[in-house]
């Protein structure tokens, strides 16, 4: 089981009410997490993963700070692990995978289609 899924597992556990909305991760959502951190929220020393040019997107799902404000207003923490997770959860719920377009095609598109299918004979 890889860190993402049990991450998801104990967040269903702490928060069953939204377990019931969202009763499972969607697959394309785990692969683009892994494109996008490595499925990290926090590098081994501790320090939050953020993107290598510019440093403004960060955590699994490398949101960019400038979410920062409304995910807080919605109650979301971008820089806890379940905060990152709800608050990418929102973005796929609202925009489907418009925001993690840019690893598409080098990453998660080699085993999704852009709506989040997965390709056959992968």
């Amino acid at each position: 089981m890889d860190f993402l899924t049990l991450i998801l597992q104990v967040f269903v556990l702490l928060h069953p009410q939204l377990a019931y909305a969202q009763p499972m991760m969607p697959a394309v959502l785990l692969e683009v997490a892994q494109c996008e951190s490595g499925q990290q929220q926090f590098y081994p020393n501790g320090k939050l993963v953020r993107d290598s040019v510019t440093g403004k997107h960060i955590g699994f799902f490398q949101i960019g700070l400038q979410h920062e404000k409304e995910a807080t207003s919605m109650g979301y923490n971008i820089r806890t692990e379940e905060g990152n997770i709800s608050y990418a959860l929102f973005m796929y719920e609202t925009q489907g995978l418009q925001p993690w377009l840019a690893s598409y095609k080098d990453c998660w598109g080699k085993h999704f289609d852009m709506q989040g299918k997965p390709l056959t004979g992968t």
